[in-house]
């Protein structure tokens, strides 16, 4: 009889694993494959072989059961965590999901029996790792800077029949994306010394008022919503609904005929737009 047990890929570091059989430690001499215990037992016998480890911190990992189609006689496995779950394409989808609502704990099980498959288990976290939210904090970042421009662009057109039109100046408007650039770069910088919502906020709102200093407050919510863009990437796997809502909010103020006053202030916009 031969026994495999397939440890997780990409899961890092196991510890306290322990094989047993029949209630006796057994320690593989080769783990490339996974853990493998190969003996003899007579007929109608009986094997109680258990496994046990603890991993934490892991992104992502998957059990391969089979590198082509096997048949899998029973196949059980229960997962409990506090972080959303996703599933690679082409794997097995859990048999059964449960979510707690006030803990967000989430149970997932595979239940498997007497099964032909050649798909494998796999698992992936929607909360990444801090270098990973800060890699996709960054790469939007040029992008923020791109919609801000182009929302003040497209702003000051739909006041062009106003009374009162705004004169975009062109130099006004590449000091403004500086100032929101210089912010985005500090916030980026702070994070080595505060977490990483505190540092991304603070470095926003230092960008935001650099441009409104460039540009004058007469746009302020353009601009406030180009710098709030790459702070949606913050809240881990609701990233894609905060974009969908700000683009929702950009087009009904674009239908709306957004009146660009300044903060606090009526009448006429003072400063370089004229």
């Amino acid at each position: 009889m031969r026994f495999a047990f397939p440890l997780p890929t990409g899961s890092g570091t196991l510890s306290n694993f322990r094989l047993t059989v029949d209630g006796r430690d057994f320690r593989a001499s080769d783990l490339v494959n996974g853990s493998l215990w190969e003996g003899e037992i007579p007929a109608r016998g009986v094997v109680r072989v258990s496994v046990a480890y603890r991993n934490q911190g892991a992104r992502s990992w998957s059990y391969q059961l089979g590198q082509r189609r096997e048949a899998i006689k029973f196949f059980n496995l229960n997962i409990t965590t506090d972080r959303p779950a996703k599933f690679q394409r082409y794997t097995l989808f859990p048999t059964r999901q449960t979510r707690n609502p006030l803990s967000g704990q989430q149970s997932l099980s595979w239940q498997l029996q007497d099964v032909i498959t050649a798909q494998d288990v796999a698992v992936v976290f929607a909360q990444g790792s801090l270098r990973e939210t800060l890699s996709k904090v960054g790469a939007i970042k040029p992008a923020a800077l791109a919609l801000a421009a182009l929302l003040c662009l497209a702003f000051a057109w739909s006041r062009r029949a106003s009374p009162q039109p705004l004169t975009l100046r062109p130099l006004a408007l590449a000091a403004a994306l500086l100032g929101l650039s210089v912010g985005f770069t500090l916030g980026g910088v702070l994070s080595a010394y505060l977490s990483v919502p505190l540092a991304e906020t603070l470095g926003a709102l230092a960008g935001l008022g650099l441009a409104l200093l460039a540009l004058g407050r007469a746009l302020w919510l353009p601009l406030a919503l180009g710098a709030a863009v790459p702070l949606a990437f913050l809240s881990g796997g609701h990233a894609g609904l905060l974009l969908t809502a700000l683009a929702a909010l950009i087009l009904v103020l674009l239908r709306s005929g957004y009146r660009a006053a300044p903060l606090g202030m009526r009448g006429r916009p003072t400063g370089p737009l004229g």
